[in-house]
C-alpha cells in the first residue's frame, strides 16, 4: 500500500451517499467508490442512482442502489437499514441531498418554506440520527454534511427559505459533533457555492421558479477568477471521510472560489 493510499484511501470502507442519482452527489459517490469505498446511493430518483452505479461499476467501484424519500421519516429509516445490510455497516454518510430554489419574500408561502426546511434540515437530522445508531453500534463513523455559503452570506435573491436551511444544518452539525463525539462519530460540514451542475437546473424547472439572480451572478464576486465544479468539492469530503479527518470535527469548510471574500 502507498502512503497516499494509506492516507487518502478508503478501501473496504461503507459509506451512504444522499442525492447520488446525479450533480454533486453522483460526484461524490464516484470519487468514494474510486478510492475503494463500497456506496449506497441514496435518492428518490432511481433510474438516475442506477445511472450513477453504471459509472462506478464501469469505473471498477462497487455500489448499490437504496431509494429514499427525504420527505419521510419511515423511508429514511428503512433507508439506512438497507444500506447497512447491504454493505454490512456504515462507516461513511454523505448528507447531500437538498431542495435548492429561491422566491421573493412577499410570494414565499408557508408551503416552500416548509418544504426546503423539512428536506434540508429534517432530512438532514434523521438521517444523522439513523446512521449514528449504525455506526455507534460499528464503533464510531463520519458524517459529512454539505450544506453551502448560502448559510454565511446570501448569495442569490430571494433566497431567505435556503439560507435558513443551511445555517440551520451547520448549527446541526456542531451539536452533533459534540453530542457523538463520545461514539467515535465525527461531524463536519462542506459549504459548497456556485457549482455548476444539471441537478440545480432540473431543481429550477421542477419547481418552475423564476430564473436565479443576485450576487452570486456577478463574476468578479468569485477571487479565483471563476465558478466551481463537482470536482473541486468531491475531494474535500474523500478528505474528511479518509485517514485526513481523524482529528476533525465540528468544523465546516467553505469551497466558494474566494466568493467571501469580495
Amino acid at each position: 500500500m502507498s502512503i497516499a493510499d494509506d492516507i487518502f484511501g478508503l478501501r473496504g470502507r461503507r459509506a451512504i451517499v444522499t442525492g447520488a442519482a446525479r450533480g454533486l452527489g453522483r460526484g461524490i459517490a464516484g470519487l468514494l467508490a474510486g478510492l475503494g469505498a463500497r456506496v449506497a446511493l441514496a435518492d428518490r430518483d432511481e433510474a438516475g442512482s442506477r445511472e450513477t452505479l453504471r459509472t462506478i461499476e464501469a469505473a471498477g467501484g462497487t455500489g448499490h442502489v437504496v431509494p429514499v424519500d427525504l420527505l419521510d421519516e419511515a423511508s429514511i429509516v428503512a433507508m439506512i437499514d438497507a444500506a447497512a445490510e447491504q454493505l454490512g455497516g456504515i462507516d461513511i454518510l454523505v448528507n447531500n441531498a437538498a431542495m435548492i430554489g429561491m422566491k421573493p419574500l412577499a410570494e414565499m408561502d408557508s408551503a416552500f418554506w416548509d418544504r426546503m426546511q423539512d428536506v434540508n434540515v429534517r432530512g438532514t437530522f434523521l438521517c444523522a440520527r439513523e446512521a449514528a445508531r449504525v455506526m455507534r453500534a460499528g464503533g464510531g463513523g463520519r458524517i459529512i454534511n454539505i450544506s453551502s455559503a448560502a448559510a454565511l452570506h446570501p448569495t442569490m435573491d430571494g433566497a431567505a427559505a435556503y439560507c435558513a436551511s443551511k445555517g440551520a444544518v451547520n448549527a446541526l452539525s456542531r451539536s452533533l459533533a459534540l453530542d457523538l463525539a463520545a461514539d467515535g462519530i465525527l461531524v463536519n460540514v462542506v459549504m459548497p457555492h456556485a457549482i455548476a451542475h444539471p441537478g440545480a437546473i432540473e431543481q429550477f424547472r421542477e419547481h418552475r421558479l423564476p430564473e436565479p439572480s443576485g450576487p452570486s451572478l456577478d463574476p468578479t464576486r468569485f477571487a479565483v477568477g471563476r465558478t466551481g465544479t463537482v470536482e473541486d468539492v468531491a475531494p474535500l469530503v474523500a478528505m474528511l471521510a479518509g485517514r485526513g479527518g481523524n482529528y476533525i470535527t465540528g468544523q465546516a469548510f467553505a469551497v466558494e472560489g474566494g466568493f467571501l471574500l469580495t
